[in-house]
C-alpha cells in the first residue's frame, strides 16, 4: 500500500502543498523597532518640529514684566471721590427748565369734606336707577282685571290663546272664510278665578275665523344605516291653518 492510500502526507511535501502563500500588497514586511534601532535620528525629527514652519501668531516670546500694585496718595484719593460724589449730585438733580410742561399745578389740593345728601335726595336718585335699569311691572288698577286667556289643545299641540291672536295650527277640515269653534279648552284665567280642566273645561270653548290654509317650510328627512348601502332622503312640508281667535266663552 502506497502512503496516498495510507492518507498521510508524502515525505518532504507540507500538507499545503498546491495552495499559494498570501502576497503583502505593501511589499514585504519590515519590523518597526528594527528600523528604529537601525536610524535613532528618525523618531527624533519627527518628534520636534522644523521652526521654520510654525505659522507667526504676532506674539513676542519674551516674558512678561510683573507690575507692581502702587497705592494713590490720601489726598489724590479723596480729590476723585469728591469729584464723583459732585458728578453724581449734579446728574440726580435735573434743570428745572429742562422739566417738560404738563399743565398741571404745583399748589397742593384741596381737600374735599364729604357731605351726605339728604333722605329725599336719596331716595329720589334711587328710584332713578331703578328705573333706568330694569323694568317694573306696573301693578293693575282697582276694579280692572287683566285679559282674558284660554289653553286650548288642537293637533296634538297646546296654545295659549286671547281674544284677537292669530296663531297657526295644523290643518282643520273646514274650509277658508268659515268660523270654528274649538272644545278642547285645557285652563281659562284672567278673570280673577283660574279654572282648570280634568282634562278640560266643561262648558268652555273658543271661536275662531279661518283665515287662510296653507303649508308650512320644507324639512329633509334622512335614513342611514352604516355598512348596509342604505340611505333614504325625502322632503316634507306640513298643512297648516291659520285662525284668528274671535272669542272665549265658559
Amino acid at each position: 500500500m502506497t502512503d496516498s492510500e495510507k492518507g498521510t502526507p508524502r515525505s518532504g511535501t507540507p500538507e499545503t502543498d498546491g495552495i499559494p502563500e498570501p502576497v503583502n500588497a505593501a511589499g514585504p514586511s519590515v519590523d518597526i523597532e528594527e528600523t528604529v534601532a537601525a536610524d535613532p535620528d528618525v523618531s527624533e525629527s519627527a518628534s520636534a518640529p522644523d521652526p521654520d514652519d510654525v505659522p507667526d501668531t504676532g506674539l513676542s516670546d519674551e516674558p512678561v514684566e510683573e507690575l507692581a500694585f502702587v497705592p494713590a496718595e490720601p489726598a489724590v484719593a479723596e480729590a476723585a471721590v469728591a469729584a464723583d460724589s459732585d458728578e453724581i449730585e449734579n446728574s440726580s438733580a435735573p434743570d428745572p427748565d429742562d422739566v417738560p410742561d404738563t399743565g398741571l399745578s404745583d399748589e397742593p389740593v384741596e381737600e374735599l369734606a364729604f357731605v351726605p345728601a339728604e333722605p329725599a335726595a336719596a331716595e329720589a336718585a334711587v328710584a332713578t336707577v331703578v328705573k333706568t335699569t330694569r323694568r317694573v311691572r306696573q301693578p293693575v288698577q282697582a276694579g280692572e282685571l287683566p285679559s282674558r286667556y284660554a289653553v286650548i289643545k288642537t293637533g296634538g299641540k297646546q296654545y295659549r290663546v286671547k281674544v284677537g291672536d292669530r296663531i297657526q295650527v295644523e290643518r282643520l277640515h273646514a274650509d277658508a272664510g268659515t268660523d270654528v269653534t274649538l272644545d278642547e279648552v285645557l285652563m281659562l284665567g284672567g278673570t280673577g278665578v283660574t279654572q282648570i280642566g280634568t282634562p278640560i273645561v266643561d262648558g268652555a270653548s273658543v271661536s275662531a275665523h279661518i283665515d287662510e290654509h296653507g303649508r308650512g317650510e320644507k324639512i329633509v328627512v334622512f335614513k342611514f344605516k352604516a355598512k348596509k348601502r342604505y340611505r333614504r332622503r325625502t322632503g316634507h312640508r306640513q298643512e297648516l291653518t291659520r285662525l284668528t281667535i274671535t272669542g272665549i266663552s265658559g
